[in-house]
């Protein structure tokens, strides 16, 4: 009897990660992708789009294995859509530095709870946020999964970045392929992994006003607090009240820097 049960839960625990994987294959699916290409006018422009798109299924397939590009897997927000400007800019960004820059939906998933209010600016006390968390990760490890397979990617510069809840997701992830990671507007409330020295950059606005807040006196310093004392971990706070701190150009350069030293 002992020996069946254990079966019955090999087999459900089996069952729930096959479940699991299939349900991170959608994000995945409906991810964006954001490269630079040159323009038969000798341009270099950033194109960007939906992965399962023609005309990005032939740009990134006429990338040349023999000139490998790093890649940047980065999670968005707490909200995504159409008029999400902000994680597709960074992106953007992102990739005009020479990295392909994947961009995976997180609410393409079967049961994927709303974490924000962003009319208000507020997270959701009841929300399930450790639970997103995980479920942030998972879609980290599909795509890093999916990235290696590419002909085209230079392997040692493989870094993961989020925005807001995408970039406490990323501070509390590690794993063997990635070169370091890279969190916007995060308050590291929900932790930051230290478990292993990978190269860290978090960027925040002093007076974000999701986190600057006289009823959320917690977040301030937070990161400092919890993150602050690893040498491999680099704090860049920008002197502004905008969510989307890597829009100063301090920030840009901060970022730009850290992917330099990271790649060495």
């Amino acid at each position: 009897m002992r020996v069946l049960a254990t079966f019955l839960m090999l087999l459900w625990a089996g069952a729930a990660a096959a479940a699991s994987h299939e349900d991170a294959a959608r994000t995945w699916e409906g991810a964006e992708v954001f490269v630079t290409i040159e323009t038969p006018e000798y341009r270099r422009v950033v194109i960007g789009g939906l992965l399962r798109a023609e005309y990005m299924q032939r740009i990134l397939a006429a990338l040349d294995p023999a000139a490998p590009l790093g890649v940047i897997v980065h999670l968005h927000g707490c909200t995504f859509g159409h008029r999400d400007l902000a994680v597709r800019r960074q992106a953007r960004f992102m990739a005009s530095l020479g990295y392909v820059v994947f961009l995976p939906d997180s609410f393409r998933r079967a049961e994927r709870s709303p974490t924000c209010d962003p009319e208000r600016r507020l997270r959701l006390a009841d929300a399930p946020h450790r639970a997103v968390r995980r479920m942030r990760m998972e879609e980290l490890d599909y795509a890093i999964e999916r990235v290696l397979a590419f002909p085209w990617v230079r392997a040692d510069r493989l870094f993961v970045a989020g925005y807001d809840e995408g970039g406490e997701a990323v501070l509390g992830y590690t794993h063997d392929a990635v070169r370091g990671r890279i969190a916007i507007a995060a308050s590291c409330w929900l932790g930051v992994d230290l478990s292993r020295p990978l190269p860290t950059l978090i960027i925040t606005a002093r007076h974000d006003p999701w986190y600057n807040r006289r009823d959320r006196p917690e977040t301030r310093d937070l990161c400092q607090r919890k993150a602050g004392a690893a040498h491999y971990v680099e704090l860049a706070e920008q002197d502004g009240g905008l969510h989307d701190a890597l829009i100063y150009g301090e920030a840009r350069i901060a970022l730009w820097n850290f992917l330099v030293r990271a790649s060495l």
